[in-house]
């Protein structure tokens, strides 16, 4: 009896760990989906994009995905203090313009949100596998 309660237990634990290991990859894609669209907005027009399309394909090419992906990560760092009501260091009028947008402040919350739910379920997980 006293095992048969164990297994149960056991398979009860395991399943709330993998349907909160399923959560986290799911709020992961969500939350690089959030991003990758605030991205492609943002970028239409900028400097980084037509770099990246005027090297695609030549020996350059490498400088235009890498001037994209900077421009991504600056994005998704000022996403985060947007969404937090920080300052957006900013010098250019598209950008201003861009993070003043208010779907784009919704968004921005959004992904705080979301970076918050993601932390607090990798404790969990973390809670389980220390569990004895």
């Amino acid at each position: 009896m006293a095992l048969m309660l164990a297994l149960l237990l056991a398979i009860g634990c395991w399943d709330s760990q993998e349907r909160l290991e399923r959560q986290l990859v799911e709020l992961r894609t969500e939350r690089t989906e959030l991003v990758d669209g605030l991205h492609q907005e943002f970028s239409q027009g900028s400097f980084a994009s037509e770099l990246d399309e005027a090297t695609a394909g030549g020996e350059m090419e490498f400088i235009g995905g890498l001037a994209r992906e900077v421009e991504r990560e600056t994005l998704e760092s000022n996403l985060r203090l947007l969404g937090s009501g920080e300052h957006v260091p900013t010098f250019s009028k598209r950008g201003r313009e861009f993070y003043a947008r208010e779907d784009v402040r919704v968004r921005a919350v959004e992904l705080v949100q979301m970076d918050r739910e993601i932390e607090r379920t990798e404790a969990k997980l973390g809670e389980r596998r220390d569990a004895p």
